[in-house]
């Protein structure tokens, strides 16, 4: 919940983008999301043009961060910090699916490795919130 409220409690787009998700009926559960469902999700109206920005650039944003982060990428072909997500339903009943809240860069470099043909585990660790 840090990195949602505190991290982005200030940034109104995002606010906007889930300013009607109701945060008492979503149960949270660390899960291992396969690869797959991660390479095209999406994320909020407000930043899934930064999302693309960085999978465009992958190589360029991962070298902004951390050698730490750096060295976990190309070791275990993933993240430190396992970002949040949603089920899409949450939002739209009819949407199937999850939705990337909190890492956008992360998933971001993510998408982008993968579609380099660069390492990438099989599976992601992430804080994913579904209906009670």
């Amino acid at each position: 919940m840090r990195q949602w409220l505190y991290d982005h409690g200030e940034h109104l787009e995002f606010l906007r983008d889930y300013e009607d998700l109701d945060l008492e009926r979503i149960r949270w559960s660390l899960e291992d999301v396969p690869v797959a469902e991660l390479e095209s999700i999406p994320t909020g109206p407000s930043d899934q043009q930064f999302l693309e920005e960085v999978a465009a650039n992958h190589a360029y944003w991962l070298s902004k961060r951390p050698q730490r982060i750096q060295d976990a990428w190309k070791d275990t072909g993933t993240w430190l910090v396992p970002p949040i997500m949603i089920s899409r339903d949450l939002l739209h009943p009819a949407n199937r699916g999850l939705q990337v809240i909190e890492g956008r860069m992360r998933t971001g470099i993510l998408q982008g490795r993968r579609s380099s043909d660069l390492y990438v585990a099989d599976s992601h660790q992430a804080w994913v919130g579904r209906s009670h």
